[in-house]
């Protein structure tokens, strides 16, 4: 999944298509409060990305806020090997259309994790 910091808490940006976290109910916008029982007010992006991914099979439980909830949630996640699809560009022009596949990169404030 995604990540960035928004308004000081960790958030997900966008879980990735048929992964883990996706299965899991891991949504765009959900704020990360703690994960396993490290609250994630106290760690960096990259020190999260470090405790979210682990060795296959095993699980790492998120607490989760979800957007426009008032309660946060216990979601177990079971960690597996993500395959990050590889993006072709090309442009492909006729007389009457032209189109582009791209990817965004992850900014300084954001970055990939796993699950």
């Amino acid at each position: 999944m995604e990540v960035g910091v928004k308004d000081k808490i960790l958030t997900v940006i966008a879980p990735l298509k048929d992964t883990p976290a996706e299965k899991a109910g891991i949504r765009s916008g959900d704020m990360v409060l703690k994960i396993d029982d490290k609250y994630t007010s106290d760690v960096s992006i990259d020190e999260a990305i470090k405790l979210i991914r682990g060795d296959k099979g095993t699980t790492v439980k998120l607490t989760i806020l979800h957007e426009g909830e008032s309660e946060p949630v216990e979601i177990s996640v079971v960690r597996d090997t993500i395959k990050i699809p590889t993006i072709d560009t090309r442009c492909a022009r006729t007389a009457s259309s032209s189109s582009a596949s791209t990817a965004s990169r992850p900014t300084p404030h954001s970055s990939s994790a796993m699950p």
